[in-house]
């Protein structure tokens, strides 16, 4: 493609695709596309504020699907009017799309070569940027990458390096597909030898990790009751919404004894 609105108008696409990737439809192999096709557009700038450019679409793209919640949370329940909960959830879109902004713009100006960028840099970078946008200010964790692989083979390093062990793991997978866009000249014979031993590292290895027995049961089993009543979300907080949730729950709580009620 020419330079222009044609690269950022792809890096948006690919963030809304990029957030398809998640529960309901948990389609993990859109996620690491989505984020190849990033990570390769990024070689086809020279400057950070471009990368960042780059990083900034995309995250439009990824927020304004998935965090799509929000303005139905303050318009249709909060009454909002319509104008004023679009800007705000704009805005916050718009916050959110900061962070893989910065991610773009850091891989570049660490890592001017496009080989050690899509290979290390750009991975390490985006895992950090999720990371802070999941502390800073209380954090807002919400479509962290690495929630899109809970089904999928690096799923088995959740429980040994977290979510964002598996963003970091996912990024490097990206990178390594991404790598194949370079020309032969830029990647040369070690390219190839880094994708695959990326992708046989990280799919074999979770998939291995997935047989591993993480847990023991200690005693007898207990019985459990979890208790959840369905409150329609715009009678929840007035007066005949909490008297209803108070006469709903405690009757779900009553039957045979248990071990263990859990209310909300």
């Amino acid at each position: 493609m020419r330079p222009g609105l044609a690269w950022p108008v792809a890096a948006f696409l690919a963030g809304a695709l990029h957030a398809f990737a998640f529960a309901p439809r948990d389609l993990a192999w859109l996620q690491l596309l989505a984020l190849a096709a990033l990570f390769a557009l990024t070689t086809r700038v020279s400057a950070a504020r471009s990368a960042a450019s780059l990083g900034f679409a995309f995250g439009l793209g990824w927020f304004g699907v998935g965090v799509s919640w929000v303005y139905i949370s303050m318009h249709v329940y909060g009454l909002m009017p319509a104008v004023l909960a679009g800007a705000a959830t704009a805005a916050f879109c718009s916050y959110l799309a900061l962070y893989p902004a910065f991610a773009l713009a850091a891989a570049h100006r660490i890592a001017p070569d496009a080989r050690n960028r899509l290979a290390l840099a750009l991975p390490a970078t985006w895992m950090m940027s999720e990371w802070v946008r999941g502390t800073l200010l209380t954090g807002f964790p919400w479509l962290a990458s690495g929630y899109a692989h809970t089904d999928s083979p690096l799923a088995g390093f959740a429980p040994v390096i977290g979510v964002y062990g598996v963003t970091l793991s996912a990024a490097l997978v990206a990178g390594a597909l991404a790598l194949l866009a370079l020309p032969f000249a830029q990647r040369g014979w070690r390219g190839y030898v880094w994708v695959a031993s990326v992708i046989g590292i990280a799919l074999g290895g979770g998939l291995l990790l997935r047989t591993a027995s993480w847990t023991q049961p200690l005693g007898p089993p207990i019985s459990v009751r979890l208790v959840q009543a369905s409150i329609p979300q715009d009678t929840k907080f007035g007066p005949e919404g909490l008297a209803r949730a108070f006469d709903t729950h405690w009757a779900l709580m009553q039957g045979v004894r248990v071990d263990l009620v859990a209310l909300p």
